[in-house]
């Protein structure tokens, strides 16, 4: 039992070694995040792949319905990045 212990003594101070060294980790990371941080990257891929969408695009509903996807998103991505500063673009 005593190896065991030691073996698990062993590996936390490896960890919190790593930690100093290299921040915490990333699922740590996004916990600390506020959940309106964590929509931007969910924001970001709806527009790249909107803009694949209206690439390939063959007709005026879709064309139209893309570049109102990509507007919006772009201006909420924006209003997350700036939040909850004063100076929110509108």
């Amino acid at each position: 039992m005593g190896r065991r212990l030691d073996e698990g003594i062993q590996a936390r101070r490896h960890r919190h070694e790593d930690e100093a060294r290299h921040g915490p980790p990333l699922r740590r990371q996004r916990r600390r995040r506020l959940p309106h941080q964590q929509r931007v990257p969910h924001h970001q891929g709806a527009v790249d792949m909107t803009k694949v969408v209206l690439a390939h695009a063959n007709d005026e509903t879709s064309e139209t319905l893309a570049a109102e996807i990509i507007k919006d998103h772009e201006r909420e991505i924006t209003q997350m990045r700036h939040w909850p500063s004063k100076d929110v673009p509108k």
